[in-house]
């Protein structure tokens, strides 16, 4: 079997056994630069969707020939996901607050068709910038620039997406409107302040880096 890292052929003697997903914890703990990760996979020249995966990732490394593995900066990756995520975040909050009205007016079944869309954008940045914290280390018990910590910010929007659930199973859609005109966007408020918090934590962790790699290059 060969392993392709971002295009480049690399040894893959050590990687003969074990499930892909072993093999690619492996690669990445033990010959990924520090700072990059990998981001994507292609198995016999097929890449391998989010919904797929998990599957995959269960395979024996010996059913394929080729695994090639994309790898991206940590960082820029971060960051651009952020950026996303605050941009897809208002365009989400302005489709509540219609679908809100929606509801209102008696519009329930067009309501309920955009709303699918809307829950699964929120969910998107949640689960974003979780994975992001994750990613980062971030203390989750450590308290931002609102005075609250990170866990007691997530626990709003999280909380919030509960409540839309709630409302869906039990019908009651003038609470569905109301928890969309109103409480969603508080709940964006705490979204954003923790997309800012990253953005902040991977700058500083741009620049330690940064600094380190001049250091060692004052040295050599």
């Amino acid at each position: 079997m060969e392993v392709y890292i971002d295009e480049q052929l690399f040894a893959a003697e050590e990687f003969s056994e074990g499930t892909i997903e072993e093999t690619v914890r492996n690669i990445q703990g033990k010959h990924c630069p520090e700072g990059t990760l990998i981001v994507g996979l292609s198995c016999d020249g097929q890449e391998v969707p989010s919904g797929a995966m998990t599957e995959t990732m269960g395979q024996d490394i010996s059913t394929i020939e080729r695994l090639d593995l994309i790898t991206a900066n940590y960082r820029s990756l971060i960051m651009n996901t952020m950026d996303e995520a605050s941009e897809s975040l208002r365009g989400a909050i302005v489709d509540g607050k219609r679908i809100a009205s929606m509801l209102v007016s008696g519009q329930t079944i067009d309501a309920l068709r955009e709303l699918g869309d809307c829950v699964r954008v929120f969910q998107q940045v949640h689960d974003a910038i979780g994975k992001s914290l994750q990613i980062l280390e971030v203390d989750l018990d450590s308290v931002g620039h609102n005075g609250e910590s990170v866990i007691a910010s997530l626990a709003k929007p999280r909380e919030v997406l509960m409540d839309i659930k709630g409302a869906l199973q039990n019908t009651d859609h003038v609470r569905l409107a109301d928890i969309l005109e109103y409480e969603m966007e508080q709940a964006s408020v705490n979204w954003e302040s923790i997309i800012e918090r990253i953005r902040t934590e991977t700058a500083i962790s741009d620049e330690s880096q940064s600094a380190t790699s001049e250091a060692s290059d004052a040295i050599s």
